[in-house]
């Protein structure tokens, strides 16, 4: 985050809000797998941004119970709190201030994984906590 939001350019801010768009679409659409997918794509464009690719595949494989707590958590958090906490990050990564994007940043990360207790008793045969 600190990296992108000190070199960030407008068409890195551009294509973030582009990608954040179509989380927002499918989240409009009440599509919750195409909106996982856009979310993905999302954080991806950030990987990609940051110039920090290659940490995408570590990433991917090892987020399987990642993926599985967030798809829970969805109807709980709601797709549009993504799609704001999303504008947050950008928000500070197009003023140039780290801070501001790094803590955005956290508290999106956050969400989830403050809801791993709830998650855990609503769905016991998924998690052990």
């Amino acid at each position: 985050m600190r990296v992108l939001a000190e070199t960030a350019n407008k068409a890195a801010v551009a294509d973030l809000r582009a990608a954040n768009a179509d989380v927002r679409d499918r989240a409009n659409q009440k599509e919750h797998a195409a909106f996982l997918i856009a979310d993905r794509e999302f954080h991806h464009a950030i990987f990609r941004h940051a110039d920090i690719l290659e940490l995408w595949p570590i990433l991917r494989r090892h987020s399987g119970h990642l993926d599985r707590l967030r798809m829970l958590n969805l109807p709980n958090i709601g797709m549009e709190r993504v799609v704001a906490l999303h504008e947050k990050i950008i928000d500070g990564i197009a003023a140039e201030d780290p801070a501001a994007a790094i803590e955005a940043m956290r508290e999106h990360l956050s969400k989830t994984l403050s809801m791993l207790d709830w998650v855990g008793q609503q769905y016991p045969e998924y998690l052990e906590i």
